[in-house]
């Protein structure tokens, strides 16, 4: 008679096993397929005894029956019994590795610096799904170097590299009557460099405005730019994190978004960045080097209750600085995802680590 842990053990074997069979084909699950196509123990067990053990996972919550003459199908329970395996076990393969490794370390910038951008296209290419990666938060950043280029009579080009060498490139408009040419934006981002290198872009802001106001008597033209450009540039109004976001056209072909309703409240959910920047957010209070996955219903927002979000955080030396991840539907290819996610945060947080060194 079998025990109660090797009984267990059988249960766990079979939610496994119907997860894998279910993300591959997409269809309710056979117990007569879990005997055929499994290996390992579950090769060992007849249909009969799948079936048995299916219908006590039924009755627990672990699987459903669409129809009744159907297969089963997993739940967000078995999925995250699945999840936590996968994030135990899962290795990415030599070439995953090699491609990641290769894009993280080939996005130098020509101002000297680099962005996190093309991170959320990566892992939207690595794990065929949408791929996001939020910023440092501005608020935070500490200023390394400024250049202001003039595009126009209204458009200027403020390019910020900041510690760690992230660099950001921002075009903000100015006024018909805001004359500013070049010789001056040369002066304000060459006061700026001088004098504010180290700082954190909020604390810039605050001093550039406290000395407005002590001077008024002394304001010239050059702190008059200094504030259009710190204003509308260097740190608007909202401080939160930025959000890049890549891939949403991957998730329009599964047939879980078929429903066009359904389709279009997630592409609506990812229009709104403040959603993903909370969500994202929730995985940079935990551990480092730590993967968070958050599976159907565990998701707060209603139109991502179809959808599995796998994120975590990473660093600059010892601080985590930004998020990414990957967004697709519950039934993906976890161990993909996970591994793709976990390791290219470890790259991103070496390659900010050494750059801050």
């Amino acid at each position: 008679m079998l025990s109660n842990q090797q009984l267990e053990r059988r249960k766990l074997d079979v939610i496994r096993a119907v997860v894998a069979e279910h993300i591959a084909t997409g269809l309710p699950v056979a117990s007569q397929t879990i005997s055929k196509r499994s290996g390992g123990r579950l090769a060992q067990l007849s249909p009969a005894t799948v079936r048995h053990i299916m219908a006590e996972l039924e009755e627990d919550g672990s699987l459903s029956q669409p129809h009744a003459s159907a297969g089963r199908v997993p739940t967000v329970h078995a999925y995250r019994i699945y999840a936590d395996q996968v994030k135990k076990s899962a290795s990415l393969s030599p070439s995953l590795r090699n491609m990641i490794s290769r894009e993280v370390s080939s996005t130098d910038s020509e101002t000297g610096g680099w962005s996190v951008e093309g991170i959320s296209l990566l892992l939207s290419q690595v794990s065929h799904n949408v791929g996001m990666v939020m910023g440092p938060k501005r608020s935070e950043i500490l200023l390394e170097h400024v250049k202001l280029v003039r595009l126009s009579e209204k458009r200027i080009l403020v390019v910020i590299v900041s510690k760690p060498d992230l660099v950001e490139h921002k075009v903000i408009s100015i006024d018909e009557e805001e004359e500013m040419p070049q010789v001056d934006l040369d002066r304000a981002a060459d006061y700026l460099n001088d004098n504010y290198r180290g700082w954190t872009l909020s604390s810039v802001r605050r001093e550039i405005y406290r000395r407005m106001q002590e001077e008024r008597d002394r304001y010239d033209r050059l702190k008059g730019h200094l504030a259009l450009v710190v204003g509308k540039g260097i740190l608007p109004t909202e401080t939160s994190s930025e959000l890049f976001v890549d891939g949403a056209a991957n998730l329009i072909d599964r047939v879980e978004f078929q429903d066009l309703r359904r389709a279009k409240e997630l592409l609506a959910t990812l229009m709104e960045k403040e959603k993903l920047i909370k969500i994202l957010s929730e995985c940079m209070h935990g551990v480092a080097d730590t993967i968070e996955v958050v599976i159907g219903d565990e998701n707060p927002e209603k139109s991502m209750k179809d959808c599995t979000v796998i994120m975590a955080p990473y660093l600059c030396g010892n601080r985590v600085i930004g998020a990414l991840g990957v967004l697709g539907p519950t039934r993906m290819e976890y161990g993909r995802a996970i591994t793709a996610v976990r390791y290219t945060a470890q790259l991103l947080s070496q390659r900010l680590g050494s750059d801050s060194e």
